[in-house]
């Protein structure tokens, strides 16, 4: 098991490849870790995010009303059907990027 803490990109970044690249990134370190289970505190404003992604959430909300997080979970077999168009993204990204340079 792993947690997953702090984790975020600018607003700005967000529709291009800094997210799913960082995505990737994380996916791999846990699979050469052995990790088969993440966890995160997921700020609710993001929890549609998380749930694209394929966590789920666990017990109540914890934090203050005016910062609430919802404890989530994503196991590896979750996450693995969503993986190959995930790096799928990357890879347009990038050589969408290339292109244009």
């Amino acid at each position: 098991m792993c947690e997953l803490r702090l984790l975020a990109v600018e607003h700005r970044d967000r529709a291009g490849r800094l997210l799913p690249a960082l995505l990737g990134f994380v996916w791999r370190y846990c699979r050469q870790r052995g990790f088969d289970l993440a966890l995160i505190s997921a700020i609710t404003r993001q929890i549609p995010l998380y749930r694209h992604l394929g966590f789920v959430p666990f017990g109540p909300f914890v934090g203050t009303p005016a910062a609430q997080f919802q404890p989530m979970m994503l196991t590896l077999e979750r996450f693995a059907p969503r993986a190959p168009d995930l790096f799928r993204r990357i890879k347009s990204a990038h050589a969408k990027a290339e292109t244009d340079a």
